[in-house]
């Protein structure tokens, strides 16, 4: 039962990629998210590669929104040996990780974006 309850110190940390973590389980998962969240700045993207969890900010977060992103995401996806965990979690790398793989597969590729009503998706 012990080891059930336990959670990472590593998640106090606020990790990228919680697939990174020794233990994942529901109390490491909320501990980052809350980590990383609270963080200065705010991070309210994680990844449990190859998903990407999404926290409501509830308020503008300009420093997530920059052309240095945009950039890196798009050199992402004409460069072959760049992998996901080279971009900072963000909705733009999941975009540009479906691109990228849409060109190298020569396949169609879907998103599947979830969340409650009303949660600003």
């Amino acid at each position: 039962m012990e080891k059930v309850c336990c959670y990472s110190e590593e998640a106090e940390k606020g990790i990228e990629d919680m697939v990174d973590l020794e233990t994942l389980n529901n109390a490491t998962l909320l501990y980052n998210l809350k980590a990383r969240y609270f963080a200065d700045p705010r991070e309210i993207y994680t990844y449990v590669t190859p998903s990407l969890l999404v926290m409501n900010p509830y308020q503008r977060v300009p420093h997530l929104m920059t052309k240095e992103i945009v950039d890196k995401c798009m050199e992402y996806v004409g460069n072959p040996k760049m992998k996901l965990k080279d971009l900072v979690p963000h909705t733009y790398s999941i975009a540009a990780r479906a691109l990228k793989q849409m060109y190298t597969n020569k396949e169609r590729q879907a998103i599947v974006i979830s969340g409650e009503s009303g949660a600003g998706k």
